[in-house]
């Protein structure tokens, strides 16, 4: 995203229009004195014809600096029909940092204007606009529309022009587009009426295609791979080639040339992505899990990198006991149980239970870290539903451990100090009922 000219940054959050090429030292050094290379070179036609551009009226423009919308919109405004792609796409990625989403109708001004400047844009542009548009929740159907025929059209615009790393960000803005819809994820049907805008389905596909040829698969790099798995696994559908897409990319993932170096966070988001996809290969996924357990990768991994790679793995129904094994005594270390945070601490237990590692008093440091009255105060209904859920898998039935966690759910102000979901809610009792607790009977 840095970058200062127009020929050098296709993102652009600076932009020196319509130069074809940065300007000059001279003509640079004036205008920072003067405020105005007019004045400052009055009297010399040949330097003022060149310093043109560069005055009051150009149309040089650095939107990263500006703080608030108003000021993004007077610049829009005064550009007028001078308006660049470039400009457009540096106006949306301004306003999608902004703490406060900017009023519609300035979104939708740039939306018309990014349609009109369409033949002006590169693949660069079309991933920045469509990522803003998902960040902001501003969800402009005929943009959109026009954006995916013309990725799945236009060869100046193709998948195969793509770089590494606009595949992840686009896929994370489609995914944030689908959010924002309500459209569902996962377990959807791959149909047209769950799409959240035309031609959805066919830009996936054409995705799909492109990330599954060997030579995409060799040229992206380990941190392209985790961010692209992460981002399918967000969108969720992926058309009848999804698990042949994901196979190859999980796959490459393992190569002996490329394992070795992945971090601890792209394994953390390559696990979390095929288990947002229910990824059924466990043969892969238990390479996976081995790759994940060596030594010097359990020193690595952050508090949340481990939780989501072990909820992964549990979730996947992974069987490589070993593996397993590692994770489980990494995660229950003193102080790395102190360093999760609720959400953390909750999928860690479940994940464990799912790996089988519920025997041998393995998870005897989660559930005293559990029933310690700051967590349970905070944990949130989901929370609840996976520490139960794995209670109810690992057949533990500690009374005090129970009691704790219905008093807090059902007893005094439990329910009443966090949301919970009918979904949630009956979650909750079910498994309390299969683990013989009712009205709190301990």
């Amino acid at each position: 995203m840095s970058g200062g000219y127009h020929r050098a940054q296709s993102s652009g959050t600076a932009v020196l229009h319509p130069l074809e090429s940065p300007p000059s030292p001279l003509l640079l050094v004036a205008w920072a004195l003067s405020g105005s290379m007019a004045s400052t070179l009055r009297g010399q036609p040949t330097l003022l014809k060149a310093a043109a551009p560069f005055s009051t009226e150009s149309t040089f423009v650095v939107f990263r600096v500006m703080k608030d919308w108003k000021d993004v919109q007077s610049t829009i405004e005064r550009l007028g029909n001078r308006l660049t792609a470039t400009q457009v796409v540096a106006a949306l990625n301004c306003l999608k940092r902004m703490p406060t989403r900017p009023p519609e109708a300035l979104l939708h001004k740039l939306c018309r204007s990014a349609m009109r400047l369409e033949p002006q844009m590169q693949p660069r542009h079309v991933v920045d606009v469509v990522h803003a548009c998902g960040k902001m929740a501003f969800i402009d159907r005929p943009l959109l529309t026009l954006l995916a025929q013309s990725i799945i059209t236009l060869p100046r615009l193709s998948p195969a022009r793509f770089e590494g790393r606009d595949f992840g960000a686009l896929l994370h803005g489609l995914a944030m587009i689908q959010s924002a819809t309500s459209a569902p994820v996962a377990s959807a049907p791959f149909s047209r009426a769950n799409d959240p805008f035309d031609s959805f389905r066919e830009l996936m596909t054409s995705l799909g295609a492109e990330l599954s040829t060997p030579r995409r698969l060799a040229s992206l790099r380990e941190s392209h791979l985790g961010f692209i798995i992460l981002g399918l696994g967000r969108v969720g559908r992926l058309g009848p080639r999804g698990p042949s897409v994901i196979h190859a990319l999980a796959s490459e993932c393992l190569k002996p040339e490329r394992a070795p170096n992945l971090t601890a966070a792209q394994l953390g988001a390559i696990s979390d992505g095929l288990r947002r996809l229910r990824y059924a290969d466990l043969a892969v996924v238990g390479r996976l899990a081995s790759e994940a357990s060596r030594p010097e990768r359990l020193r690595s991994f952050t508090s949340e990198d481990l939780a989501h790679v072990i909820f992964a793995f549990g979730s996947l129904g992974v069987r490589n006991y070993p593996a397993a094994w590692k994770l489980g005594m990494e995660a229950t270390r003193g102080a790395r149980v102190r360093s999760f945070d609720e959400r953390s601490l909750a999928s860690v237990l479940y994940g464990l239970t799912q790996l089988q590692l519920a025997e041998a008093g393995v998870l005897d440091p989660l559930l005293q870290e559990v029933v310690k009255p700051e967590r349970l105060a905070n944990f949130s209904g989901r929370d609840f539903v996976l520490v139960l859920d794995g209670l109810v898998a690992a057949r533990l039935r500690d009374r005090g451990v129970l009691g704790a966690l219905w008093r807090e759910a059902f007893g005094g102000e439990g329910l009443g100090r966090r949301r919970v979901s009918d979904w949630e809610l009956a979650c909750m009792r079910y498994s309390f009922g299969k683990l013989g607790v009712f009205r709190g009977e301990c």
